[in-house]
């Protein structure tokens, strides 16, 4: 009997209109109802990762920045977290400085970026039309250097490249620092957090949380990032419209995020097994 399902939010919670269904909506309120614990994975800083918590209309532990960190959506317990070196950042901005490409910063709850663009400026225009509950703090910087100063805790470094090849130099270049994880999210866009962070290492935190096994464990997504994950839990799910390589670490390929395919995984291997 699986008792805890962790899922991405892009791709795979969500529909190409960023929505959660009305049937995956009731889904997942029957699933809690029987009581198994429902878990958000996702790459996002925790202000913009609850949403789905917010819609749902229910708290938990959020997943977010890939892994670094675990908080409550209700109570702000923050559950576990692993914070990524500020001489690490300092060296991995200088190496975004000299390749002269967007990088911003995931703090516990703010976006911090020298350049007024890509995420940054995504989340700061969509916060405006938001509810205060969904508002994500943005910051534009006069200067990295002054910010990681402030020593502010840091989860995550985001950048983006929209040259293919250099992006890949520049990946390369950044794992040859120690000390760093990182992950490609999209074809352009690739996450740099501190060494052992991963959604998986996070679903461990939370089966120990919860006292329930891994080999309890659902966990769906769609992309490099959820890879790990899909490896890591008693059932690794890929969604339909997953990249290759997610689906061929995955014990099971549901339909695609258009299909409702987090909620078939619900009633095939939840409400069908009971």
């Amino acid at each position: 009997m699986y008792r805890l399902v962790v899922t991405d939010i892009d791709g795979t919670l969500l529909n190409n209109e960023k929505k959660i269904t009305e049937a995956t909506h009731k889904g997942i309120h029957e699933m809690i109802d029987r009581g198994v614990k429902f878990v958000v994975a996702t790459g996002r800083v925790f202000t913009a990762g609850k949403w789905p918590y917010v819609d749902l209309g229910i708290d938990g532990p959020l997943i977010t920045c890939n892994g670094a960190l675990i908080k409550d959506t209700g109570t702000g317990e923050i559950i576990y977290s692993r914070a990524l070196d500020l001489d690490l950042a300092r060296k991995v901005s200088e190496i975004c400085k000299a390749h002269d490409v967007y990088f911003h910063y995931y703090t516990e709850d703010g976006i911090h970026s020298e350049r007024y663009d890509f995420i940054m400026k995504q989340y700061a225009e969509l916060s405006k039309k938001l509810p205060e509950s969904k508002q994500v703090p943005t910051e534009v910087l006069a200067n990295y250097k002054d910010f990681l100063d402030r020593g502010e805790t840091l989860y995550k470094i985001g950048i983006y490249c929209d040259d293919g090849e250099a992006s890949d130099r520049l990946i390369q270049e950044i794992m040859a620092l120690k000390g760093i994880a990182c992950y490609k999210s999209l074809a352009n866009s690739f996450d740099v957090m501190a060494e052992g962070v991963s959604k998986a290492d996070a679903i461990a935190q939370l089966n120990k949380y919860y006292d329930i096994p891994r080999e309890e464990t659902i966990a769906s997504g769609d992309n490099e990032n959820d890879i790990d994950m899909i490896r890591y839990a008693g059932l690794g799910v890929a969604m339909g419209n997953a990249i290759e390589s997610a689906k061929a670490a995955a014990d099971y390929v549901t339909g695609t995020n258009e299909e409702d395919g987090l909620l078939q995984v619900i009633q095939k291997f939840i409400f069908d097994a009971e």
